[in-house]
């Protein structure tokens, strides 16, 4: 992760290991096999309810803007395969879990974490990953690129601060009964 102060960047690393246990807890309370899709962005709405709640990111991930939403780098990574997973792997287009998290191993996450995992599940796992593609588009951090998106895709940076803005009332979140 990057963060800017006083004109400077400042690297900060990923935590790899928290983002592999977080992302394979969250898959082993769906039970166990989830669309690729789909658990991308359940990942990206847990880290980012904790960013704005807490203050700071999970995994201190990258994150882009992509045209199908919002991701952390890390997890993009290991959610395609480019890195490899102690505990999942992506098969087709579904994320299975090939190995449990273990009781100690959860306990090194945080309640506040934990707390974002559930949020993300409760608020968000009732959708298929078409509809929450859709929720996505709606967040600003992806909205400003949007036009990007049509013209020639890609990715893009998003900073911190982007993901503090809040979205606007819009159809799509009337139509899904979201708040």
């Amino acid at each position: 992760m990057y963060l800017t102060w006083k004109e400077k960047r400042i690297n900060v690393p990923v935590n790899e290991l928290k983002a592999d246990l977080f992302a394979a807890l969250m898959l082993q309370k769906q039970g166990g096999k989830v669309n690729y899709t789909k658990m991308a962005k359940l990942l990206y709405f847990a880290d980012r309810y904790h960013l704005r709640r807490y203050m700071r990111p999970i995994a201190m991930d990258d994150y882009y803007a992509l045209p199908k939403g919002m991701i952390g780098s890390f997890w993009l990574n290991i959610l395609r395969g480019i890195r490899s997973s102690e505990f999942f792997k992506t098969v087709n287009y579904d994320v299975v879990i090939v190995k449990s998290t273990s009781d100690d191993q959860v306990k090194t996450l945080s309640e506040s974490e934990l707390e974002a995992m559930n949020f993300a599940l409760t608020e968000f796992s009732k959708y298929d990953e078409n509809q929450l593609i859709d929720i996505n588009h709606q967040y600003p951090e992806w909205k400003q690129h949007e036009e990007r998106f049509r013209e020639r895709g890609g990715r893009m940076e998003v900073q911190i601060p982007d993901l503090f803005e809040d979205p606007k009332e819009n159809a799509v979140f009337k139509r899904l009964g979201f708040k």
